[in-house]
């Protein structure tokens, strides 16, 4: 291997870019995210998108669906992608400025799961991300512990009116476990028998 190499950028929108990842169950499947090559090095046209071949890079097709189209001017560094070894494998990109994407369909469809307004807590399992979610009606969710049963705790947030109400993941859904008296709180941590420990705001 690596004794010939065959140009296959034919297709793409630029010739540069710095992201890359390699299906794990086909070895003629690739991704890679073409970037501007001038000063900026974003997004071309400011449209984000992530370029997949199914062919070794005879062809390529644009996966744009659920990625912001408009004013995208984004940059997404060396190590800012990466895919998971399941059977149907998530692809997952970071971008410059704080933006974490993933899709769940070989890059079909895109969600964001973090950014300036949409931080959602990730749970880390067998090779994969994992989306919490946040609790109904609320904006961002952070993870703070997690015990050998599998529960999770931490918080989610309400930006206007701002309030910040404890968490607790279990069964795959958010619980509001907030105790009585308390204004913003979060859960700090959890042991095996489902004890827990907050901080908060007490209302007075």
């Amino acid at each position: 291997g690596g004794k010939s190499w065959t140009e296959i950028t034919e297709g793409l929108p630029t010739e540069f870019g710095f992201a890359a990842a390699t299906h794990p169950h086909d070895r003629d499947t690739f991704y890679v995210i073409p970037l501007d090559p001038g000063h900026g090095r974003t997004m071309p046209d400011g449209k984000a998108a992530v370029w997949r071949t199914r062919d070794a890079g005879s062809s390529w097709q644009r996966l744009g669906n659920g990625l912001p189209q408009e004013n995208a001017y984004v940059g997404v560094l060396r190590d800012g992608m990466a895919i998971d070894r399941q059977d149907e494998p998530g692809l997952y990109f970071g971008t410059s400025t704080g933006q974490l994407y993933t899709s769940t369909d070989e890059g079909e469809s895109w969600s964001e799961i973090a950014g300036s307004d949409s931080e959602h807590a990730i749970l880390w399992r067998d090779g994969a991300l994992i989306d919490l979610g946040v609790l109904p009606g609320f904006d961002v969710s952070g993870a703070f512990g997690i015990n050998d049963r599998g529960q999770i705790v931490g918080a989610s947030t309400y930006f206007d009116p701002r309030e910040t109400r404890a968490v607790l993941w279990e069964d795959g859904r958010p619980i509001d476990v907030t105790p009585p008296g308390f204004g913003d709180c979060s859960a700090a941590a959890i042991n095996n028998g489902g004890d827990a420990v907050f901080a908060g705001i007490i209302n007075t």
